[in-house]
């Protein structure tokens, strides 16, 4: 583990049609089911150094999985009114995406020790009706990049407190990428993702591979209990 990125553990190959990144060159296995992870981003901006980390996700997943993004910017603020009005396409959208994903995965910086509130809007609407939450029992992987030396810990423990309480299954393990502009070799505007060092992309490598199996087992679990 490189002294500039964290793990903490408490408690992909190919992407998906609307993926803005760089494809992959890997060939899923054809005889295996794609594992379908929903990545949520928590910063709209174009030179976002947390875009350019999922960008480096993308070079390290497995063969056999597709990154599929989930736009959360343009959600409305949760209103429980709005819910009881059966909510608004955007809204019905984002819980369809989320629901019918395998995983989720969650890429966000750090605002004043705790979450953006897009992330925060994101999870609160996935969250409702308790009833059939759509992020209920869902795997998370939590990453985060941030051009200091804090590693984005706060908002990762933030994110994985309130997923928790919401029903999700956030993974024991997540990673924050401190000095990431250059780790990432990218200030988030590069179209082909920048050149990440060969130590953050090994740490990358592990987790969500990681990340990937026990989704992976649990899945197989299931369908073999069903």
């Amino acid at each position: 583990m490189n002294d500039n990125a964290f793990t903490t553990t408490t408690g992909v190959g190919r992407l998906g049609p609307a993926f803005p990144f760089v494809p992959s060159t890997r060939i899923p296995d054809p005889d295996r089911r794609p594992l379908r992870i929903a990545a949520l981003l928590g910063s709209a901006r174009r030179a976002s150094l947390n875009r350019a980390l999922l960008r480096a996700v993308v070079r390290v997943l497995p063969d056999d999985a597709i990154v599929e993004p989930v736009a959360i910017e343009r959600l409305p603020f949760y209103d429980a009114d709005l819910e009881a009005a059966d909510a608004s396409a955007e809204v019905r959208a984002f819980r369809d995406a989320v629901s019918s994903a395998d995983a989720l995965l969650v890429v966000t910086p750090e605002y004043n020790r705790s979450l953006p509130a897009v992330v925060k809007n994101a999870i609160d609407w996935a969250s409702r009706p308790r009833s059939s939450a759509a992020i209920a029992g869902k795997p998370v992987l939590l990453l985060g990049a941030t051009p200091g030396t804090g590693g984005v810990r706060h908002a990762l423990d933030h994110a994985a407190a309130v997923l928790a309480f919401a029903g999700a299954v956030p993974f024991e393990r997540r990673l924050g990428v401190a000095n990431a502009a250059e780790r990432l070799g990218d200030d988030g505007g590069s179209p082909d993702g920048g050149s990440p060092d060969a130590a953050l992309l090994t740490d990358l490598a592990d987790v969500v591979g990681s990340f990937a199996d026990s989704v992976r087992r649990v899945t197989q679990e299931q369908s073999a209990a069903a």
